[in-house]
């Protein structure tokens, strides 16, 4: 599943939480290196996501299962002209794109579920 989002930014401290949150989705979609066990180290798997879709009506959305997030693209110039705040060079528009996996094969019975 693929999700895109326009985060504009008012002033510096919104461009400031912007930057928060893609360093947030970069970190939980990374692996972590795991403890040595007998000399070798390994790599810890990277965290998973669950996401739900809401609406007035849930006859029209599907329910996805645990995911991991895949691919984390940060488009700084969303605008077409990259714009950047003059007194802390933050940037003012940027394009997130989101990429996840669900972990469970999907199969016609759990798609007859709902999913």
């Amino acid at each position: 599943f693929t999700f895109n989002f326009d985060l504009v930014a008012k002033n510096a401290a919104e461009s400031k939480n912007i930057r928060e949150i893609i360093k947030r989705f970069k970190f939980h979609m990374s692996p972590d290196l795991g403890k040595p066990a007998g000399g070798n180290r390994y790599f810890n798997y990277p965290d998973n996501f669950l996401i739900g879709l809401f609406s007035p009506s849930q006859d029209y959305l599907f329910k996805i299962s645990t995911c991991v997030l895949t691919g984390c693209e940060v488009d700084y110039g969303a605008t077409s002209i990259p714009s950047f705040f003059a007194d802390t060079g933050a940037p003012v528009a940027i394009k997130l794109t989101l990429t996840f996996k669900e972990l469970e094969i999907m199969t016609k019975n759990r798609i007859n579920q709902g999913y």
